[in-house]
């Protein structure tokens, strides 16, 4: 009996979140194929991949797998490794795999694009400490704690050595650059700036180190622009002052204005230094984060033009959601006056707004004296600058959701926001019969990862807790200014910080919508 395609998509959309089950289906037949790549290739990463390192790891997890029967010390394998074990190591470069289904990437709807080099399994190192640590570059210091030095034979010459391991990786985009990607019909980029850091031989390459981020991306963009929806740009290294007295600017929103018509998400990160998680040093608060590399050590520049270049005329920006995250004073000064005195960004369009590791002396007001009468949904973090800024949320006339990210180390700042938005006034204009206050439909505090700890439970940062829970539902019940309030922690541990608002149905658990990251629809 023949089954109707609607029934056999039907049944492969409900399996389309099992990986292995799709693989399956792949094989019953023809009819179930296109479906099945639909899923399968719908959202794609791709890395730099050593294949000397997954090797040897992959003989490492055979030489254990097949000891654990004999008297030696038995060190079972994880689901992870015994999943590695059971799929066999890439034979061939990723660059050929990509060319030999080339007739399925029109499939991909969504691609990351990392540089931190694969050595087997989920393992992973970060560019820049490959460069170093793996492949000596970097000096003779360096080159001696090498990897390559300490595998070195006698008779073998480090150089030779470094040259030949540097060739081996198997870049997925090839040595020529990504926009060398057979992609066509994208709608979601993700790109870590430092996959530019893998730049070819100097002699085999057209163009110099200098201008290598500005060819790749700017031609990759201008081949897949037209269909994008969503673009993030992490570790990004522009805006700086250096372009400025260079007689250049970043032209990095020039570029997506002109070739990126249907962008409606933009995420860029940039390399400010992090807060340092571990309560135990405090008192060193940031941790630098290192800036993308060349194997030279030379920094990988940002997308430059010449001023006169920047100054010809360009379309806005009509981006709905817009995620700012890592930039120092400095660049934020130039991010703004591109985005608000350039026109890059069109007004009235914003309704999403996140803003995030933002300087501590930054001023929150020229950026939402332009925004605000937009925004719908705000993420911020609940940070000293925040708190300083006092900045008045119920007089965003458009506000719905407030998301306030926080960092428990930062001790009683939820308190500090719920006594502002407890004492703010409701409007922006003296209250009358006809006129409706504003109304939060959604307070939410949520937590950033990387600060929790089982040693200090989250839910301390809202001590005293019977305080806090009459502040809430005064909050929410007798001022009604917010409609909900939702915490990302356990139902349980809110029922008991706060049976008074909970048993008012004021205040649910409920996860922190993560709206700049990976689409749904991926």
């Amino acid at each position: 009996m023949d089954i109707p395609q609607e029934l056999i998509d039907r049944f492969i959309d409900e399996l389309s979140e099992s990986t292995q089950d799709l693989k399956s289906i792949a094989l019953v037949g023809r009819p179930w194929l296109s479906r099945a790549r639909y899923h399968l290739f719908r959202f794609i990463t791709l890395a730099p991949l050593d294949p000397k390192e997954v090797n040897d790891y992959f003989a490492y997890l055979r030489r254990r797998a097949s000891s654990s029967g004999g008297r030696h010390f038995y060190n079972p394998l994880s689901d992870e490794e015994r999943r590695f074990l059971h799929s066999p190591p890439i034979q061939k470069p990723q660059q050929f795999v990509l060319q030999s289904i080339s007739d399925t990437l029109t499939f991909v709807r969504g691609l990351k694009l990392e540089s931190a080099v694969r050595i087997g399994g989920t393992r992973k190192i970060p560019a820049a400490d490959y460069f170093g640590r793996w492949l000596g570059f970097g000096g003779d210091d360096v080159a001696e704690e090498s990897i390559i030095m300490r595998d070195l034979g006698s008779n073998e010459s480090f150089y030779e050595m470094q040259q030949q391991r540097w060739i081996s990786i198997d870049l997925p985009w090839g040595w020529t650059g990504i926009h060398e990607l057979p992609f066509r019909n994208l709608r979601y980029l993700h790109i870590q700036w430092s996959v530019f850091s893998w730049v070819t031989h100097p002699e085999l390459s057209p163009i110099s180190e200098n201008q290598w981020p500005d060819y790749q991306f700017k031609r990759f963009i201008q081949a897949n622009g037209g269909t994008l929806e969503h673009i993030s740009v992490d570790e990004y290294p522009g805006f700086q002052m250096t372009q400025y007295e260079e007689d250049m600017s970043d032209s990095l929103l020039y570029l997506l204005t002109n070739n990126a018509p249907q962008l409606r998400t933009l995420f860029m990160g940039g390399i400010l230094p992090r807060m340092n998680s571990n309560p135990a040093r405090r008192a060193n608060r940031t941790a630098l984060r290192q800036p993308p590399i060349y194997s030279s050590g030379e920094a990988v520049p940002a997308v430059s033009s010449n001023a006169e270049d920047v100054s010809l005329s360009f379309n806005s920006l009509s981006l709905e959601r817009f995620y700012l995250r890592g930039f120092e004073s400095e660049s934020m000064l130039f991010i703004e006056d591109s985005l608000l005195n350039g026109g890059a960004l069109a007004a009235g369009k914003t309704k999403y707004l996140g803003l995030s590791t933002m300087p501590s002396d930054y001023n929150y007001k020229t950026l939402f004296s332009s925004l605000k009468r937009s925004i719908t949904h705000l993420t911020l973090d609940l940070d000293k600058a925040v708190l300083r800024a006092n900045i008045k949320f119920l007089t965003f006339p458009q506000l719905q959701c407030l998301q306030l990210i926080v960092n428990p180390l930062l001790g009683n700042a939820p308190r500090e926001i719920i006594n502002t938005l407890c004492r703010s006034s409701s409007g922006g204009s003296s209250q009358s019969s006809s006129s409706s206050p504003n109304k939060l439909q959604r307070l939410h505090f949520g937590f950033n990862s990387r600060f929790l700890s089982e040693e200090h439970p989250v839910i301390e940062v809202f001590r005293p807790y019977p305080f806090i829970d009459h502040q809430l539902h005064d909050l929410t019940v007798h001022q009604s200014k917010v409609a909900l309030v939702t915490i990302a922690l356990p139902e349980i541990d809110l029922e008991r910080a706060f049976p008074y608002t909970i048993g008012a149905g004021s205040l649910k658990s409920q996860g922190t919508n993560e709206w700049w990251c990976r689409p749904n629809y991926l």
